[in-house]
């Protein structure tokens, strides 16, 4: 089954996308609220009325679902950004990391999380990588 990767990218083009529907539908609620049924025949100018009012309540239930939308998109994206810098300041520095890496680089992944890396397997620097770690940390308990 294929990953569904979550970065702050997607999450702000989401924002974007929603706050557009939010503004559509609002616009779309203005203009139903504007129509008038004058236009039609008497006959449906009843009916009409009722079309064009119901729509309207329509599309602004549609914008304020959106605007919750937006909200959630947002919230989450604080917890996002703020869960990441909090892991960035734990993690600087370990296995050779400079100021500002960290050695979990892979954006969020929602299913299907990439493997760890093998702490057995040779670094750049020589020696398997736990051994280097347990060197940073103090050496091993």
């Amino acid at each position: 089954m294929p990953s569904i990767v979550v970065t702050p990218d997607v999450i702000t083009r989401e924002i974007r996308d929603w706050r557009k529907v939010v503004r559509l539908m609002k616009e779309t609620e203005k203009a139903f609220a504007q129509a008038s049924p004058a236009v039609l025949p008497p006959s449906v100018q009843e009916v009409g009325a009722s079309f064009v009012q119901a729509w309207a309540g329509f599309a602004q239930e549609s914008a304020e679902d959106a605007d919750d939308v937006v909200t959630a998109l947002e919230e989450t994206l604080r917890d996002m950004t703020a869960t990441d810098e909090q892991r960035a300041q734990q993690f600087t520095g370990l296995i050779g990391c400079g100021p500002g890496e960290t050695f979990f680089t892979p954006p969020v992944v929602c299913e299907g999380d990439p493997a760890p890396p093998d702490l057995e397997q040779p670094t750049a620097e020589g020696g398997p990588a736990a051994d280097r770690l347990a060197q940073r940390l103090g050496g091993q308990p």
